[in-house]
């Protein structure tokens, strides 16, 4: 149906041989072309077990549609130029596009942005119009350019910018533009950040009616980078627990789907986690001790203990005066939990510091200390195309195995040092010993083959 609109939408366009009419008959032409094409495509088998043609499939589309997001930001520039959307009545093209193209405000407004961008960027656009660069790169250069205090410095990075969109992940591409504009903008960063310190906040909030907690707040640049590699790392403590329990139960089947929690629910235990272990560490080092003291009545106590074990009991009297269960501080408890942590008492998983990292135990020659370290400053995340894995939730492994010959160089073995460290998530570590070779470059880029010999890009 739809191509069937626009041909006749073309036919309109028959009447008259101007040089405007046959352009506008050669961009309806082309539509209609595309999508025949895209019609085509849909109903194509897409189904393939070889990697080699599943990427293929990927970058040609991912192409495709660069390309037409490309085109739309042509499309919004020459009515901006034209000024055609007052003919109905739209204040503004970018208006007109978003009630016609059922757009969100939103998303029109970052369609403009990107748009005035690309107009002071040519070869950034160069590559967006060819489809080599995602859409997504070119949006968060709209979104900087939409700060005018660095707008007129945008044009002498375009090769600059070029280039990292071209070789880098969105990632990367994302962290390298915000610092460009932190240090073009380096009295605005600032403010910005003074403005966020004197803003800080955080608060608890109890909900009356059900009991659930649920917090929020901001905070600076300098304390939030903090507060998140200490969460991030009580979050890999939790990750690993259910990790362990699924390899446990499931053996080399194990996947996500047998862990035992979410990772919603792993992030909420380790936020609280967090804190237990904050007042362990403060009383550890002379501080106040800080516990939690529940109010239970005995009675109370007696009929959960009764439900543990599997008895059957009476309903509950919500009349009765002399119930209780809850926090000294009067926040209230649901009495199955408060009754279950009353006969654990206060024993809690072993959690190592922040500062530590979790490493595989058996391997015979590990890096630690300032060896990571060092490892981990020459990477951001895992080393495996397409995976994101921030570099503190990684391994440090040898590129060239330590364990060839004792790890002695001049016998085949690899040295413990940065250059033949290889920064990978758990799971690509043990991937590449499916046959895939590692290495690093002189360039310090790092390699990877197939078993075949192809290069994994």
């Amino acid at each position: 149906m739809g191509t069937l609109v626009r041909m006749e939408l073309v036919a309109d366009f028959e009447v008259g041989t101007t040089a405007e009419t046959l352009l506008r008959r050669d961009a309806f032409d082309a539509l209609v072309l595309i999508q025949a094409g895209v019609a085509k495509l849909r109903n194509a088998d897409l189904d393939t077990h070889h990697v080699h043609a599943a990427l293929e499939l990927i970058d040609s589309a991912e192409s495709v549609g660069r390309q037409l997001d490309a085109a739309k930001n042509h499309i919004l520039e020459s009515i901006d130029r034209t000024g055609v959307h007052a003919v109905d009545g739209h204040r503004t093209a970018r208006a007109m596009v978003a009630n016609t193209g059922k757009l969100s405000g939103p998303a029109a407004a970052a369609r403009r942005k990107t748009m005035r961008a690309l107009q002071v960027l040519p070869a950034v656009r160069r590559l967006h119009d060819d489809g080599e660069i995602s859409t997504c790169m070119v949006n968060k250069l709209g979104k900087v350019y939409a700060n005018p205090r660095v707008r007129d410095m945008m044009p002498e990075a375009d090769e600059w910018f070029a280039e990292h969109a071209l070789n880098d992940t969105y990632e990367f591409f994302d962290l390298v533009v915000s610092q460009w504009e932190m240090l073009a903008d380096e009295d605005g960063a600032e403010a910005a950040n003074r403005r966020h310190e004197r803003a800080r906040n955080h608060q608890m909030i109890q909900d009356e009616d059900t009991g659930e907690w649920s917090w929020a707040g901001s905070c600076a640049a300098y304390d939030g980078a903090i507060s998140k590699d200490v969460f991030d790392a009580f979050e890999k403590i939790e990750f690993d627990i259910d990790w362990q329990y699924a390899v446990d139960n499931y053996g080399e089947k194990a996947n996500s789907t047998h862990m035992p929690r979410t990772a919603a629910q792993r992030r909420a235990d380790a936020f609280a986690r967090v804190h237990v272990y904050a007042a362990k560490g403060l009383e550890a080092e002379g501080g106040p001790t800080i516990t939690t003291e529940v109010l239970l009545d005995n009675e109370t106590l007696e009929r959960e203990s009764k439900k543990i074990v599997g008895e059957e009991v009476e309903p509950i009297d919500p009349c009765r005066e002399s119930f209780a269960c809850h926090t000294k501080t009067g926040h209230r408890l649901p009495p199955n939990v408060a009754a279950a942590r009353a006969f654990l008492g206060h024993l809690q998983r072993v959690v190592i510091g922040a500062d530590s990292v979790v490493i595989d135990l058996g391997r015979r020659r590990l890096f630690t200390g300032y060896a990571r370290l060092a490892a981990q400053l020459n990477a951001h995340e895992c080393y495996w195309p397409g995976c994101h894995v921030n570099v503190s939730n990684c391994q440090i492994d040898h590129l060239t195995p330590h364990a060839h010959n004792d790890g002695a160089p001049d016998r085949g073995g690899g040295l413990t040092n940065p250059q033949n460290a290889g920064v990978a998530c758990g799971k690509h570590n043990r991937h590449k010993e499916r046959g895939y070779t590692v290495t690093r470059l002189a360039t310090g880029a790092i390699e990877i083959r197939r078993p075949d010999g192809t290069v994994l890009k």
